[in-house]
């Protein structure tokens, strides 16, 4: 864990002098049980402890009271909070990505319809409900990747070889269990 991207992203903005904030809804997402002080993340200057999947409570906590930011940038090392910190750092006024970039980049089926004809975009099918699989096998054949749209560290990402029911936690073969961020839908693309 110690060379992990974000272990590493910490030390080096440390030595550069920056100040490291950790804005978080859950310690233990990070922990799995274990104590927070022995964490990696334990190391940055200091932790919030805020609903990040709230645009206005970020806010709140990295605003001052005369309206002016309280930090230099905003960034996330989480798929699920990318859109927020854009909406964030617009609001603030601080540099970052476009929000509607980041939430096309992060919803999987909205990419590869903006990615067009690249040679690199492989087929795929968006599955919304039961109804629309049989023309997903169709199109795709087997096996085939199941994922939800708009997950991050491939949860929920399961290959699917024929039209044999999933089990009852998935509801098919081209869908996947999910937490409400995945909007209920699949993405399927060919394995």
């Amino acid at each position: 864990m110690q060379n992990h991207p974000f272990v590493l992203g910490l030390r080096q903005a440390q030595e550069h002098g920056l100040e490291v904030w950790l804005l978080t809804g859950d310690r233990s997402w990070y922990t799995h049980g274990h104590d927070w002080e022995s964490h990696p993340l334990a190391r940055v200057d200091r932790v919030i402890d805020v609903d990040t999947t709230d645009l206005e409570a970020v806010l709140s906590v990295v605003t001052g009271e005369d309206g002016n930011p309280l930090v230099d940038g905003l960034t996330s090392f989480s798929d699920y909070h990318t859109e927020l910190a854009a909406h964030a750092a617009r609001r603030l006024g601080l540099p970052g990505p476009d929000p509607a970039a980041v939430r096309t980049a992060n919803i999987k089926d909205q990419l590869r319809i903006a990615l067009g004809d690249e040679p690199f975009n492989i087929p795929h099918v968006l599955v919304s409900h039961r109804a629309q699989l049989d023309e997903a096998a169709r199109r795709l054949g087997f096996p085939m990747i199941a994922k939800p749209p708009a997950e991050a560290i491939s949860y929920g990402v399961r290959r699917v070889d024929d039209m044999d029911p999933a089990p009852p936690t998935t509801g098919g073969p081209a869908t996947a269990p999910a937490p409400a961020s995945a909007r209920g839908r699949s993405a399927a693309s060919p394995a």
